[in-house]
């Protein structure tokens, strides 16, 4: 299986600019913080207003948001980098295996007792709600892990998605493409600067196997509950199908709705 789409080449024809569409806990901090803080041509919703963006932009129209959210408040839909022509705008995705796993380790860090296995049934309740009070409980309330790159129609806005768990390697090759340089730090398994720092707090100084956090009963409720995200994108409780750029153009999810299409060609 090649690791880039067939349509790779058509897809960077012409493109000049990245443009970047930030789905949480995906490694958008630190392509915005360490990767391309000072370059021009890698751009995102906000970056040259003068005021603090929001960090998790949506593809709709009307932004979905519950009170007391400090992002996912705003749409990147009408922003004039987004629409140029110039821009190849791609986003991140992560194995929601692991997503739950870093979810908690950060959830825990408020409420230490919390159990893992506790967490997972708190969160892939179907009742489960936002609560400012419970970690990103916003981003793990969504129907959809992944909703930031879909427009109002479930169109997806993203020309290619790289996975985080091979961010690097998947930006390299579009940058190559392109003609742009950046200089890459680490890896998933040994994040950069203070994405390092508190895994070592958590006591993961060395690789962290997400799949020791989970039992029988817990990796099937993840399973269940994210099924659609698992199942678009690649990935398996062991891993992923071995992409490291993906084509969503066959992905459609429309928010209103709550509906996935994945379309096989």
């Amino acid at each position: 299986m090649s690791i880039i789409p067939e349509r790779f080449e058509e897809i960077c024809k012409n493109k000049k600019l990245l443009y970047f569409i930030h789905v949480p806990s995906t490694g958008g901090i630190y392509l915005k913080k360490n990767v391309f803080s000072n370059d021009e041509r890698f751009l995102w919703y906000g970056k040259y207003s003068g005021k603090k963006y929001d960090h998790h932009p949506c593809g709709l129209t009307n932004p979905v948001v519950y009170q007391g959210s400090r992002n996912h408040s705003k749409t990147y839909k009408f922003d004039p980098f987004f629409m140029s022509t110039e821009s190849l705008s791609f986003s991140t995705v992560r194995n929601p295996f692991d997503q739950y796993v870093s979810s908690y380790l950060i959830t825990k860090e408020q409420m230490p007792n919390l159990s893992f296995d506790d967490f997972i049934k708190i969160t892939c309740d179907t009742e489960f709600s936002p609560s400012l009070d419970f970690g990103e409980s916003f981003y793990l309330s969504r129907k959809f892990l992944f909703y930031q790159m879909f427009d109002d129609d479930g169109t997806c806005h993203a020309d290619l998605v790289l996975r985080r768990e091979r961010l690097n390697e998947g930006l390299e090759i579009i940058m190559s493409k392109i003609g742009m340089n950046a200089n890459l730090e680490g890896s998933s398994d040994r994040p950069p600067s203070r994405w390092g720092d508190r895994r070592e707090k958590q006591g993961f100084s060395k690789e962290r196997d997400y799949r020791k956090f989970y039992s029988d009963e817990s990796r099937e409720a993840v399973e269940k509950k994210r099924n659609r995200e698992i199942s678009a994108f690649g990935y398996t409780f062991e891993g992923d199908d071995g992409k490291t750029v993906i084509d969503p153009r066959n992905i459609r999810y429309r928010t209103d709705i709550d509906c996935l299409e994945v379309i096989k060609k």
